[in-house]
C-alpha cells in the first residue's frame, strides 16, 4: 500500500535503510543469516522497481547488533570494522544487481554525537556532567568516544567502499555517506569567518574531510589534540576518494558563537 501511495504521487525514488540485525540476528554471517530479513528486503526493492522506483539503500542507519555491543563495545571497539564489512559486502553481493545507490552510514555525525557524547540516542553513553542528561547515562566518557567511534566507523566506510568497487554485481552502482549539516550565521561580530568555518569542519568535515581528502579538518586537530585517533598512511590512502557522491539531509539553519578555548567537558 505505501508503494502504491508512492506510485500515486509520482515519485520516482525511494531511501531505505537495511537493519543490520534483520540481516545477521547475532551480528555475523557464522552466527546465522535470517532468510526471512534477506527476503523481506528482496521483497521490497523488486515492488519499488515494478512501479519505476529507484532504490537508495542505506547500509547502516544506527542499529549496531547487540551481540557485538555485549561483546566488544560495537563501534567503540577497532573490531567493529571486520565484522561491519562482512554484512555490508553480504549486502551488496546480495542486492547488488539490482541496487545501484548505496549509502554505507546515515548521518555519522549526529550517530557518533548524539550516542556517545550526550547520550540521547543509542547506545545512550555520556559523562554525568551533561546537563540534563547526564544522569540517564548508566556509562560513557563525552569529549573522548565520540571521536574514537567516528573513527572506526570511517574505517569501517573505507573498507565497505573498496568491498562495493570490487563486486561484480555492483557494477555501475555509486556509494557515499549521508551526512546531516546545519548551516550556521554568526551570532555576533566575534564569529564572523574562522569559527563559522571551524563549526563546519565539526559537523561536516569531520566525516567528509577524511572521505574526500585522507585526514580529519586541521581545526579539528588543534582543537581536540591528543583525543582525535590518528589514522595511517594506508588508513589515508584508502580513505581519500572513498565516496562517489556527497549526500546531505539538511534539516535547520542556527547562529553559532565563538569558544576561545576548546571545554572537554562541553563537547
Amino acid at each position: 500500500e505505501d508503494i502504491k501511495l508512492m506510485k500515486d504521487l509520482n515519485t520516482d525514488a525511494f531511501r531505505l535503510s537495511i537493519a543490520w540485525p534483520r540481516i545477521f540476528p547475532h551480528g555475523r554471517m557464522s552466527k546465522g543469516i535470517s532468510k526471512q530479513g534477506v527476503q523481506f528486503y528482496h521483497d521490497l526493492i523488486d515492488e519499488l522497481l515494478k512501479n519505476n522506483i529507484t532504490p537508495l539503500v542505506t547500509v547502516f542507519h544506527w542499529d549496531t547488533p547487540q551481540d557485538l555491543e555485549d561483546e566488544y563495545g560495537g563501534f567503540l571497539s577497532g573490531n567493529i570494522v571486520k565484522d561491519f564489512t562482512e554484512y555490508a559486502n553480504f549486502t551488496f553481493y546480495e542486492y547488488g544487481h539490482k541496487v545501484k545507490n548505496w549509502i554505507t552510514f546515515n548521518e555519522p555525525w549526529v550517530f557518533s554525537r548524539a550516542g556517545y557524547d550526550v547520550g540521547k540516542k543509542a547506545p545512550g553513553r555520556c559523562s554525568p556532567y551533561i546537563e540534563n542528561w547526564g544522569q540517564y547515562c548508566e556509562d560513557g566518557r563525552s569529549g573522548f568516544e565520540a571521536y574514537q567511534v567516528s573513527h572506526n566507523l570511517l574505517l569501517s566506510h573505507a573498507e565497505a567502499v573498496d568491498a562495493f568497487r570490487k563486486c561484480k554485481q555492483c557494477a555501475g552502482g555509486k556509494i557515499g555517506i549521508a551526512h546531516s549539516p546545519a548551516w550556521f550565521e554568526p551570532a555576533d561580530l566575534e564569529t564572523v569567518g574562522a569559527p563559522i568555518e571551524r563549526v563546519l569542519d565539526f559537523i561536516l568535515g569531520w566525516h567528509l574531510h577524511p572521505t574526500t581528502f585522507g585526514d580529519y579538518p586541521q581545526s579539528m586537530k588543534d582543537r581536540i589534540g591528543h583525543r582525535l585517533p590518528k589514522f595511517t598512511e594506508a588508513e589515508k590512502k584508502k580513505l581519500k576518494k572513498s565516496t562517489d557522491f556527497v549526500g546531505m539531509n539538511y534539516y535547520t539553519s542556527t547562529f553559532g558563537a565563538n569558544i576561545k578555548e576548546p571545554n572537554p567537558k562541553n563537547p
